[in-house]
């Protein structure tokens, strides 16, 4: 019996009914383009002008095969968005990019300013949980987002990429400009999360680099951001740079909030109507004299002995600020250590609860 307009599908409360349709509505998707695309050939209408129109795809280009790290395939097909579409439905994953993006200002990618005229690479990304992630081509990104502009080309696969592959896809494409200290520092932790066993010289071997390196890079990586982000253009800090930003933080520990708010201010002042090449040096010396110059009172770290021993080289002790209390043990035995530990943890499990 033919179904009346009007009535409610039967299998709209089945269970199971819902995933059904999507599925068979999901099957049929590529077919219908395919009409789609003929018929709009055979009424003699503009692909690209229709798709724009209807679709807000500036264009579709040609799709390529690539050959992934892992031997298998995936199709790239080449599209052209707009601001609000680059805005909107883009993100990067600094763990498959690896570049920083809170790093990224209008200086550190005027280097990119031709793309005012044609961009001349295509960015490289996926589909990924409904958004489009740029694997490769996140500083174009965020010069066409500065500038509003639109016209980023970029290919797409909507296959699903292993992270693996993802990540060695992003490595074998990134060229352009290289990672900054602090990039390859926040890399190299995130390789030793995912995998704890892996040491400096490790890092050095997978980043093709020396272990000096890694290990000036992962000094760099312990430097609050925020300090980083008073420079301009981060991809300029040498290591003497990062050893700077590292000795500010580590004397304003306490009130290192409130010295970077007073750091901005004066800086705000300093640098006005000064050329962006100049602004390094200033801002390095403004740094030099904040570490120069008298030491912010701070309260009195209270010592006290928890017991006394025979032995001068053996302590235990506890030391008290209004911020913090550490214990402190030298020339205990191991297990005696491991029993104190145990004790804490076991104190603390019972008043803290995950």
């Amino acid at each position: 019996m033919a179904k009346r307009r009007g009535e409610i599908n039967p299998l709209g409360n089945t269970f199971g009914s819902h995933e059904a349709e999507k599925r068979d509505a999901k099957s049929r998707i590529p077919n219908l383009f395919k009409q789609l695309s003929s018929q709009i050939e055979i009424s003699g209408e503009d692909v690209t002008g229709y798709l724009k129109q209807h679709f807000g795809v500036e264009s579709i280009g040609k799709t390529s095969h690539w050959q992934l790290a892992s031997g298998q395939q995936a199709s790239f097909t080449e599209m052209v968005l707009d601001h609000t579409q680059l805005k909107n439905d883009t993100e990067v994953n600094f763990d498959i990019n690896g570049r920083e993006q809170a790093l990224l200002n209008e200086e550190s990618v005027a280097d990119l300013d031709s793309l005012t005229y044609q961009q001349f690479h295509p960015a490289v990304a996926r589909y990924k949980n409904g958004k489009i992630e740029i694997l490769d081509g996140s500083r174009r990104r965020a010069w066409f987002l500065f500038h509003k502009h639109d016209g980023y080309r970029v290919l797409v696969t909507r296959d699903e990429l292993a992270l693996d592959d993802a990540k060695n896809l992003a490595k074998q494409l990134q060229s352009a400009k290289e990672h900054n200290l602090f990039e390859i520092g926040q890399q190299c932790l995130t390789m030793q999360k995912h995998n704890p066993t892996l040491k400096q010289a490790d890092l050095a071997k997978l980043h093709n680099c020396s272990q000096a390196k890694i290990c000036r890079a992962l000094k760099a990586a312990s430097v609050d951001i925020r300090l980083i982000q008073l420079y301009p253009i981060a991809g300029e800090l040498s290591i003497a740079d990062y050893d700077l930003l590292f000795k500010v933080m580590s004397r304003y520990q306490d009130t290192l909030n409130d010295e970077i708010i007073r750091i901005q201010e004066l800086l705000a002042v300093q640098l006005d109507g000064v050329e962006v090449h100049e602004h390094k040096e200033i801002i390095s010396q403004t740094l030099k004299a904040s570490l120069s110059s008298e030491r912010p009172n701070k309260p009195p770290v209270v010592t006290s002995t928890l017991r006394h021993f025979e032995s001068k080289d053996m302590f235990a002790r506890k030391k008290e600020s209004n911020r913090a209390v550490s214990f402190e043990f030298g020339r205990i035995k191991k297990d005696v250590l491991k029993e104190i530990e145990s004790s804490v943890q076991a104190i603390l499990a019972q008043h803290y609860r995950d």
